[in-house]
């Protein structure tokens, strides 16, 4: 229920405005007042989720009518919309950056713009309370950040390897013996107060530092005030900043002058690690997975569509190279997902159905891009003439195959690298992807290299322990696909490495997807415009016997679904108020109508959910439009 207050002075713009709440999806509770200074008094006393204000009121007149409600409305200030019969639209776009969140013009308002306006004012409301929320947090971060550097004796600093200026944070000049910006620091104001025994390691460091993307570090002592020796370690990595078009090495620096007077101290105790991190990593993960896989899965959809049309041959295939890019993008999404999940113990299985003309590819970009000198060389053969896709875990298997050529590369192969991808029958709908890697150079054994991992992998760890984790991730990866490892030897010098993993066989399908032969009426539950857009064109250019009614939350679904009959429901997950999950618990309590989710997050977890909280089946974005077809038709019959 949305509480609104209406601030009119009219009482036939009330009359009109009520009427048109009335006539609209939304469930409305509605107060009035004719003055400003009544409608204050009232959101002091009662809450609302939205004001309606006219500019011109009995006791206020134009634009400091709104700068008025601005002031002296209680906090948190009430969401607002201006209405207005002055057609000026540089009044409205003022209005809207003093702090309203919409405007509308009287003359034209109607009830699927008045609709639209408080839906869009409301999750507009509610995503500058999270910004602000997500702000007021980051500097209470920072604030922690700083007496966190305070504790530590830890700084910042980078350096323009053009003109050796430099950068230092109040920290650095504290610790350095100097008052916060006393000067402009060089890299010879630095030098300058280095031990003498340490000056030529410390150019050297600096020097080093320049040539190479690797990260580097150096502990070394300095004089404070040419009396007292501090220990420290300084670490730095080069940047290039695109604003200032400038190189740069980044660099922090530590006075850990306690810890080398303490190192054969055996009662030290390591550091324990922050045990909210894992959860934190898996919060912010989550949310950048759905930010991402929700835009990304309307481009495919747009993509399906634009390929229906006309196209010349160039135009084809241009596309046809743009969905090969999209499936790459889509498989690098979930290889970073899978390398949070590894640390935050929480990876799981993701099979998807692929055509083989594109898993090619995938699985050819994945291993290219570990080659660092000599050729590459790919093949990728199917003794299964019927067989045209799989179901299979391909962005794990991709990964793994990236991960051990990268391995042979940072163990010093120079020769060239050849992959040889395999799909072989098994036992009756099962067949397995057999990868075959030839290389020259050193053995690359997984089980050793993951063994050299420390127990309890710290920050400091991580650089010197880069090949133990890439082998401890695939190791992991291919046990989770239920694959298995060979290694053999061809000749003195060339190696071998062969992964072998299962696959579930899709024998090809004959024709095109058939369309629906009755009508089918179709609820689409997604807060996401553009989404809405190109799931709703996706439907509509299957057949003409597809109608779709978009619901943006879960309350105008629920309200949708009990005034009309609904042959599918789409139900996005992540809806404001009310969500997917619930929306479908009440569906439930009456109604046995097939529905489908849709969820950018995808996991065996999420799928679990869906289903216990009464759906039929499940599609994680990006889904290929054939698989929405198919589930349709399946749930809904022809």
């Amino acid at each position: 229920m949305i509480q609104i207050l209406i601030i009119e002075d009219q009482p036939a713009d009330v009359r009109l405005i009520r009427q048109m709440l009335e006539d609209s999806h939304l469930k409305c509770r509605i107060e009035h007042v004719p003055s400003l200074h009544e409608g204050i008094a009232l959101l002091a006393e009662n809450p609302f989720d939205l004001v309606l204000l006219d500019l011109s009121l009995e006791d206020t007149l134009g634009f400091t009518t709104l700068q008025s409600y601005l002031q002296d409305a209680p906090e948190p200030k009430t969401p607002v919309i201006i209405l207005t019969g002055n057609r000026n639209e540089k009044l409205g776009v003022q209005a809207v950056k003093e702090g309203a969140q919409d405007y509308l013009f009287k003359s034209e308002i109607n009830t699927k713009q008045l609709e639209k306006s408080i839906l869009f004012s409301l999750h507009r409301s509610k995503n500058q309370q999270n910004l602000q929320q997500a702000n007021d947090e980051l500097a209470k971060s920072q604030e922690r950040d700083q007496k966190t550097f305070e504790i530590a004796k830890l700084a910042k600093w980078e350096l323009d390897i053009v003109s050796n200026t430099m950068v230092w944070s109040n920290e650095m000049f504290e610790i350095f013996g100097f008052k916060p910006n006393e000067f402009q620091p060089t890299l010879g104001d630095y030098m300058n107060v280095v031990h003498v025994e340490d000056k030529d390691r410390v150019y050297d460091f600096f020097d080093e530092a320049k040539k190479t993307d690797k990260q580097k570090r150096i502990e070394h002592r300095i004089f404070v005030n040419n009396r007292i020796v501090k220990f420290l370690l300084v670490q730095a990595k080069i940047s290039y900043d695109v604003k200032s078009n400038k190189i740069l090495l980044l660099g922090s620096l530590q006075d850990i002058s306690y810890q080398i007077e303490n190192r054969n101290d055996t009662d030290a105790k390591p550091v324990l690690k922050n045990p909210e991190l894992p959860k934190l990593a898996e919060f912010f993960f989550k949310r950048w997975n759905f930010q991402f896989r929700s835009p990304l899965n309307s481009v495919v959809q747009l993509l399906y569509l634009l390929e229906q049309t006309g196209l010349n041959p160039n135009q084809r295939e241009l596309t046809a190279e743009l969905r090969m890019a999209l499936d790459d993008l889509s498989v690098s999404t979930n290889s970073m997902v899978n390398y949070a999940a590894f640390f935050s113990e929480n990876l799981e299985v993701r099979e998807d159905i692929l055509e083989l003309k594109s898993l090619s590819p995938i699985l050819e970009n994945a291993a290219k891009a570990g080659v660092r000198k000599g050729a590459f060389h790919f093949t990728f053969s199917n003794e299964l003439s019927t067989v045209r896709k799989v179901q299979a875990d391909a962005g794990k298997f991709a990964l793994a195959l990236f991960n051990i050529i990268d391995l042979i590369s940072n163990l010093g192969s120079q020769g060239s690298v050849t992959l040889a991808v395999n799909l072989a029958p098994d036992l009756n709908d099962k067949g397995f992807l057999q990868a075959r890697i030839e290389y020259a150079g050193p053995a690359v054994k997984l089980e050793e290299l993951a063994g050299d991992l420390p127990s309890n992998t710290t920050l400091k760890d991580l650089e010197a322990s880069e090949n133990s984790i890439k082998a401890a991730i695939t190791l992991k990866l291919v046990k989770l696909i239920n694959g298995s490892f060979e290694y053999q030897s061809a000749g003195e010098s060339r190696k071998k490495i062969q992964i072998r993993i299962p696959v579930k066989l899709i024998v090809q399908e004959r024709g095109v997807i058939s369309a629906p032969k009755a009508p089918k009426k179709i609820l689409l539950v997604e807060d996401h415009v553009i989404s809405q857009i190109a799931t709703r064109k996706l439907l509509t250019s299957w057949s003409e016997n597809i109608m779709v009614k978009v619901a943006a939350t879960g309350e105008i679904a629920l309200d949708s679904f009990g005034k009309d009959h609904y042959d599918v429901v789409l139900m996005d997950l992540q809806l404001p108020g009310i969500d997917g999950l619930e929306a479908t618990r009440r569906i439930r309590q009456s109604s046995k109508t097939p529905i489908i989710a849709l969820t950018a997050n995808a996991s065996k977890q999420e799928e679990e959910n869906c289903l216990q909280a009464g759906m039929d089946d499940y599609l994680s974005k990006p889904f290929k439009p054939e698989e929405l077809f198919n589930r349709i038709l399946r749930l809904a019959g022809p």
